[in-house]
């Protein structure tokens, strides 16, 4: 099936496996881009993760998730092609406002988190639970009206669960636990949670937008989780009002 692709770049590199730029030789000017994925050196339940993903992602029609196009397998690795998000990640984006010295508008982190807010109640409806929300798996890309304003994506469904038809939960040991300490919600490390957990990482990235820090750090993945079992939530800046505290803290 890569014949159908002209690969242009290496974008990076994750545990999984490397992304590649290509080029869709049969639509002009249409930049994708291909999750290649090694399955020798992957372990069974890791591949069982990729292939939710490319399950998962093709079943989901948003505008603020990350485009599906196909998957396939090709020479021993798996492939999941999905649109190109010319604006990098929220990280990157955060990280770029600090150095500018530019703090995000209030209308501007509201209006973003209503935008990852709405696909998120999109994919619950779906019984789908992310786990691993977090800026570097925010995606922004331009829009055809105004390429200046702001479009967040979400992707990244590698480690998303979907809740049985018969629970309204997940149960899953602590020794099983994936994604991202800082943005994982308390109850995670109890083994047992819902949707609610999406909604505390989206908690976090909401902090991270108004400070460019992390909610939740310290030296050890150990320190991190006893800071977010045991301490209360940080609080925003005072520059942001009031109205925006109280929806961060619910």
């Amino acid at each position: 099936m890569s014949y159908k692709y002209r690969f242009e770049k290496e974008l990076n590199r994750g545990g999984f496996g490397v992304a590649y730029l290509v080029s869709d030789l049969k639509e002009k000017k249409s930049s994708k881009v291909i999750k290649k994925i090694a399955l020798r050196d992957v372990r069974p339940e890791d591949a069982i993760d990729v292939a939710r993903e490319a399950d998962l992602l093709s079943k989901i029609e948003h505008d603020h998730v990350l485009v599906f196009h196909e998957s396939y397998f090709e020479d021993h690795h798996f492939c999941i092609v999905t649109e190109y998000c010319d604006g990098g990640d929220l990280k990157d984006f955060l990280s770029s406002r600090n150095k500018d010295g530019c703090i995000l508008a209030e209308e501007l982190v509201i209006e973003l988190t209503i935008q990852l807010l709405s696909a998120l109640v999109y994919i619950h409806s779906m019984g789908i639970i992310h786990r691993d929300l977090k800026t570097r798996n925010v995606f922004l890309k331009k829009t055809k009206h105004d390429e200046h304003s702001i479009h967040l994506v979400i992707g990244d469904f590698g480690i998303s669960k979907v809740i049985p038809e018969t629970s309204t939960y997940i149960r899953t040991g602590s020794h099983c636990l994936k994604g991202t300490t800082s943005y994982t919600s308390p109850e995670r490390f109890s083994g047992k949670y819902d949707f609610k957990s999406d909604i505390w990482s989206l908690g976090c990235i909401v902090f991270e937008m108004c400070t460019f820090k992390l909610a939740y750090s310290g030296k050890t993945e150990p320190e991190i989780i006893y800071k977010i079992v045991y301490h209360n939530q940080p609080n925003l800046p005072n520059s942001y009002s009031i109205e925006l505290k109280k929806m961060f803290k619910k």
